[in-house]
Parts: structure tokens; sequence; C-alpha cells
């Protein structure tokens, strides 16, 4: 298999210049890899796999060909030898196979006006519970979600104004019932998702434009362990793809 040199000093200053996930912990999770394989990139550019470096590269929002110091020919050394890399999508002579159903890095909501905002601005809410909930915090969790929900793109017309005590009456039980469920162990993450429509589980023929859905992904928590502020949750891409850096993407259209 074919590997990469990454440029290590690059990938540590476009990690640590990111507003979430920042830290060698948050990062190594988001991308899939050990902690120690991170450091090792970072440190002494440790040549990985074209299948690691997608990961990295997607992360930090740029080309793979940008944190690329140079190929390695195949090496035949045996997997244990080598540091652990969990799988990934495919790589094609197309470019890189994105799956339908994949994982985001939600973060922990801490102000109930962008909480609300995000809603807000999206088509849908959708939640995923990642820990136990207790009969009471079951019922704030619901309370949360039916105000979030009440507020999209699908239950209010989209340039419809909120008259300004509505809008702080909706902000002040949102923050109750997050310091109610934080009270209880119970965290909550968000992140804002787009997926692609029509749903299909396969690749389009052609992908010269699609329609979009705004999703804001809420997912109900336990608390960072180590201090961490980030959740990875489950995401919903609509659709399978070729992630083909060389070519424009395709051309987007909001959801009706």
């Amino acid at each position: 298999m074919k590997r990469y040199v990454p440029d290590g000093k690059k990938i540590k200053q476009l990690r640590e210049s990111r507003e979430h996930a920042a830290t060698q912990k948050e990062f190594a999770h988001e991308v899939r890899i050990s902690e120690r394989l991170l450091r090792q990139i970072e440190n002494k550019n440790a040549d990985v796999t074209a299948e690691v470096l997608n990961r990295i590269a997607k992360a930090l929002a740029v080309v793979r060909q940008s944190v690329i110091l140079g190929a390695e020919a195949t090496n035949s050394a045996p997997a244990a030898a080598r540091p652990a890399e969990t799988a990934a999508a495919p790589e094609s002579a197309e470019g890189v196979l994105m799956p339908r159903f994949d994982t985001d890095i939600a973060n922990v909501v801490r102000d109930e006006g962008k909480l609300l905002g995000e809603a807000k601005d999206s088509h849908v809410i959708v939640s995923h519970i990642l820990t136990k909930l207790s009969a009471d915090t079951e019922e704030y969790a619901e309370e949360l979600l039916q105000i979030l929900d009440s507020v999209t793109w699908e239950r209010r017309w989209p340039s419809t104004p909120f008259e300004g005590r509505e809008e702080l009456a909706l902000r002040r039980r949102i923050r109750q019932l997050l310091v109610h469920l934080r009270g209880n162990d119970v965290w909550v993450y968000m992140t804002k998702h787009f997926k692609r429509l029509p749903e299909t589980d396969q690749i389009p023929v052609e992908q010269k434009s699609y329609d979009q859905q705004a999703q804001t992904v809420i997912a109900f928590g336990p608390p960072g362990e180590y201090g961490e502020e980030t959740l990875r949750v489950p995401v919903d891409h609509g659709q399978p793809w070729i992630l083909n850096r060389f070519i424009p993407l395709p051309q987007l259209r909001d959801a009706k």
C-alpha cells in the first residue's frame, strides 16, 4: 500500500488554529487515529496511508496535496509494526468515495441564543440520544426538541420575523432546560449538517447538481470525561459521492 509523508508542522498549525476540536486528543478522535500516531505525524512526519491523510485533510478543510511532503514506495511491513490506523472510505482513481452514512463532530452547547439561531436557519432538527436518560431528563430533552422543531423552516416560514418577547421567552426556557439537563450530567451537543437529496444508496451517475436539506443535529450525551467539549455524532449525507478535489464541486440548491 502506498504511503505518504505528511507535513506535520503545517498539520499542527492548522489544527491549533481551529475553533473546535483543536486539542490533539479531540482531533485524533475526529480523524479516527490514535493520539500517539497524531504526535508522530506532527513531530516526526510519520508516514501514513492515503486514507488517513484524506481524513486529516478533510477535517482541516484543505486539499490533500497541501499537507503532503512526499510519497513513499509500497511498504510491505506487517500492520502490527505500524501505529494503529482505522479504516476509512476507499480511494479510487477518480477520488475518494464518501459514504452516505458517516459521523461528524458536535460541540457542547453553552449559548441558548446560538442554539435557537441554528434551529431557525434549518429545515429540520435531527436528534440522537447518546447517554442514559432518566424520566426527568427525558422530559427536558423532549421539550427542548419541541421548541427547536417549532422554529425550523418546516414549521415556520423563513422570512417570518420573531417578535422580541416571543424570542426572549424561548431563549429563557431553552436556557432553563440546558441547566436542568447539565445538572443531571446530560450535556447537549450541536452541529450543522447539510444532507443531499434525493436520498439514495447509489452513487449518482451525474453530480452536476443536487438539493440540500439544512439540518441542526442535536445530541444528548455524557459530560466530557477529560474536559472534552465535543462528541462524535451520526450523520446521513443522503447520498454517497466521489470527493475529487480537482474538479468543481456540484452546484447546490436549497431543498424546498
